[in-house]
């Protein structure tokens, strides 16, 4: 949890750390899984990330795997993946696609962005130019 290692960095000690999560929860200020689907929703909605990538970066907040996959899955339940594929794309073309090396390299953005292969083959297919390599 960010919370526990930012007051943990500032040396307070474990007990008053603890005691101050419980409080905090039981105030309803911290909820893990109200804050993983907050992030997943804004995340899918104004960044250009795939799954993958919004699941990486719940967790790496200090949500654990299953509840950011759930997350995660609701955010995108009501937006087509492809779409924001299309959105990650446009944003970073700045004209045609000028060779092989330059699909090669968007291929690549779309992978570290969280997209899947498939989705990526497709997308990119259609903005190919005739002499890229296959």
């Amino acid at each position: 949890m960010q919370l526990r290692e930012r007051l943990r960095k500032r040396k307070f000690a474990a007990p008053a750390i603890d005691a101050a999560l419980e409080r905090l929860r039981g105030e309803g200020a911290i909820d893990n899984r109200r804050m993983a689907f907050a992030y997943a929703r804004t995340a899918v909605r104004l960044t250009t990330r795939g799954r993958r990538r919004v699941a990486q970066e719940i967790v790496a907040r200090g949500i654990d795997d299953k509840m950011a996959r759930e997350a995660v899955d609701a955010a995108f339940a009501d937006v087509d993946e492809t779409v924001v594929l299309a959105r990650a794309l446009a944003k970073r073309l700045d004209g045609p696609v000028r060779n092989a090396a330059h699909l090669r390299r968007l291929h690549r953005f779309l992978q570290r962005q969280g997209f899947p292969t498939s989705l990526i083959v497709h997308a990119l297919a259609e903005h190919a130019p005739d002499d890229a390599e296959e």
